[in-house]
């Protein structure tokens, strides 16, 4: 088996029987690390092409293409939210969280997939638009 997929069933893999708050809260905090990795990769591929992409854009003195503390401030806020994920498991009413579809044991996996997803979208956004618009004064449907 590759890196990639033991990485990926160690990753979403949730150990059988019931887990009290703290197995969850420990659960969710060992795929801290490997999250932000994930998230730290992605985000300076993006930075990188996200400064390429705009580079030819015209821009007056003293202004920027992007608010340059976001930079700052992303990863910390993609934490506050990812600390949601084993709140919002380890803490929902029960009857919350049997309102989930399947095994109850899979919420923190799901939670944890949409977390990520999510949190590239977001990560990947201006330099999807910038590279957009790039790409159309390229092709010359933009001056």
């Amino acid at each position: 088996m590759n890196l990639y997929r033991k990485s990926s069933k160690w990753m979403f893999s949730v150990p059988e029987g019931q887990r009290s708050r703290w197995q969850i809260i420990l659960w969710w905090e060992l795929r801290r690390i490997p999250y932000n990795l994930i998230l730290g990769a992605v985000g300076i591929c993006s930075i990188f092409l996200f400064y390429f992409f705009s580079s030819h854009e015209p821009i007056e003195n003293g202004e920027d293409i992007g608010e340059p503390i976001m930079i700052l401030i992303a990863p910390v806020l993609i934490n506050a939210c990812y600390a949601l994920g084993w709140i919002v498991e380890a803490y929902a009413p029960e009857a919350y969280l049997n309102s989930f579809p399947g095994d109850r044991r899979q919420i923190g996996p799901r939670f944890l997939w949409m977390g990520i997803q999510f949190s590239l979208a977001v990560i990947l956004l201006p330099t999807i638009i910038w590279g957009g618009l790039w790409l159309f004064r390229i092709v010359g449907l933009r001056h």
